[in-house]
Order: C-alpha cells, then sequence, then structure tokens
C-alpha cells in the first residue's frame, strides 16, 4: 500500500506516542508497529474489528467508502472500489 507522505508521518507519531515505539524501528516497520497495537488496542477494550458484529449491513459500506473519500482521513493512496473492497472484506 503506498502510504501518503504527511500522514504517514502522523501514524509514526501515534506510533510513539500510543504506543512506545522502540527508537531503533523506522519507515515501514513502525508502520507495521502502530498497526499491529491498534488492533490489539481494540481488541483489549472490547470493540469488534468487523462491521457485521457492529449490526452495520452491507448496504452501508459504499456510503462509509464515499464519506472517508470525501474527508479524506486515510494514510493510503486507495481509490473508491477498492475501498469499498476492503469495508466488504471486514463485514
Amino acid at each position: 500500500m503506498d502510504f501518503i507522505p504527511s500522514r504517514n508521518f502522523e501514524v509514526h507519531q501515534l506510533a510513539d506516542r500510543l504506543f512506545d515505539a522502540p527508537k531503533d524501528i523506522k519507515g515501514e516497520l513502525k508502520t507495521a508497529f502502530c498497526m499491529e497495537n491498534m488492533q490489539k488496542f481494540i481488541t483489549d477494550i472490547g470493540l469488534s474489528d468487523n462491521f457485521k458484529d457492529l449490526d452495520i449491513g452491507m448496504e452501508n459500506m459504499e456510503k462509509f467508502a464515499d464519506k472517508v473519500i470525501e474527508v479524506g482521513g486515510l494514510p493510503w493512496k486507495l481509490d473508491r472500489e477498492r475501498l469499498i473492497q476492503i469495508y466488504k472484506d471486514a463485514f
């Protein structure tokens, strides 16, 4: 996945500030560290990691994708179809 440089910086800040990333990891390793720890955090606090468990229907995937594209908050470059597929896979 291609990261948008400014967003990549923010992901690395999150890794450092929230998850106390080791100082010797950089680049993609730091991004992966952040993503793994975010998943663990979500599990630890009891949130579901899929839409079905949250009682969100498949019919909402396109709306979610459109809203994310509108807001522009992802650290990756994704087109609408790929984003919809990611959401459907999370169902």
